[in-house]
């Protein structure tokens, strides 16, 4: 396997479309394994010109990253990374650098004892966002500031 030039890098070549071999030594796979991730993830559309030649844009590039960066650096199995992609409703722009991803990693793992808690509130904001996305209002009433909420109306 080829070893990557630096991916968490913007590429120097600011050209509009690159080849296969060009995005495979940016990305550090194969161009095999372009190719089959092609079919496995259809986001991923490379323009074809004459004879079959690919030539991906920079949205095809970022998109490489990121599968790259959840299967081969999350661990995520073909299956998992294809339904992690269809949920993402926004694809990073440019690759994270490995000090952002550490970064958005929490310091301390969850206790596992709020786990119910937070699922609850999960829970809770994702019927909030349902209702508010359906067209109706927050329930929460607004309360002017300097009152005390447990005594206004």
């Amino acid at each position: 396997m080829m070893a990557p030039a630096d991916r968490w890098e913007q590429p120097t070549n600011n050209k509009p479309f690159r080849t296969i071999g060009e995005v495979s030594a940016e990305i550090g796979v194969p161009s095999h394994v372009l190719r089959f991730w092609e079919t496995k993830f259809p986001k991923i559309k490379p323009l074809k010109r004459g004879g079959g030649r690919r030539y991906y844009r920079p949205r095809d590039i970022t998109l490489l990253h990121y599968v790259r960066r959840l299967l081969y650096d999350e661990g995520y199995t073909i299956r998992g990374a294809q339904r992690a992609l269809a949920a993402a409703s926004v694809v990073p722009t440019t690759p994270a650098a490995p000090t952002e991803l550490a970064a958005n990693d929490p310091a301390d793992p969850i206790d596992p004892a709020r786990i119910p808690t937070l699922a609850m509130e999960l829970r809770m904001l994702a019927a909030t966002a349902h209702h508010i996305a359906a067209g109706g209002r927050p329930e929460s009433k607004a309360v002017p500031l300097g009152t005390d909420p447990r005594t206004s109306e």
